[in-house]
């Protein structure tokens, strides 16, 4: 609901502004709404012509590219609330960090049994003992993978400033 001192912020996705379609009609109703005190947009594909010279249009006329940065913008636009419209970018990112540390936790092992092989058979440099990744030192490799996957989401949808 909108403010009682303020007008609602109206967008009309819209594939063009010729005299067929309907189009009369909505620009007469978006004309009644900025007399009304409300801001009204119209937003037309990239390759329309910007501008209604058959009839005064009172709204203003944006391409979809300008007036949508971003998918983002699309969801606020449809009146989706913050947190569901970053929260599963902030996932992703989670999702990814973490998965980018078990891959370095797969790479870590594979390289260390390619090369302990071949200094094991070459020289006694590692001597007899068995050398083993501690599980809480596997686990913050993972657990630090997820928090810059974390970092790195947040920074995108500009809630953390570096």
């Amino acid at each position: 609901m909108a403010n009682p001192g303020r007008g609602m912020r109206l967008g009309f996705v819209e594939p063009h502004l010729a005299r067929f379609g309907g189009i009369r009609r909505m620009i007469e109703f978006a004309n009644r709404l900025v007399a009304r005190g409300h801001d009204v947009t119209f937003y037309l594909p990239d390759d329309q012509i910007l501008n209604c010279n058959w009839m005064p249009c009172d709204a203003r006329i944006k391409t979809w590219t300008s007036g949508f940065q971003d998918e983002l913008d699309i969801m606020r636009l449809v009146g989706a609330a913050p947190a569901y419209v970053k929260g599963p970018f902030v996932l992703e990112g989670m999702i990814q960090g973490g998965l980018g540390g078990v891959l370095a936790l797969g790479l870590l092992w594979g390289i260390f049994h390619a090369l302990s092989r071949d200094l094991l058979a070459t020289s006694d440099l590692l001597g007899r003992t068995a050398i083993v990744l501690p599980p809480a030192m596997a686990a913050l490799i993972v657990v630090g993978g997820t928090l810059v996957g974390l970092a790195g989401s947040l920074v995108s949808l500009g809630r953390l400033r570096l």
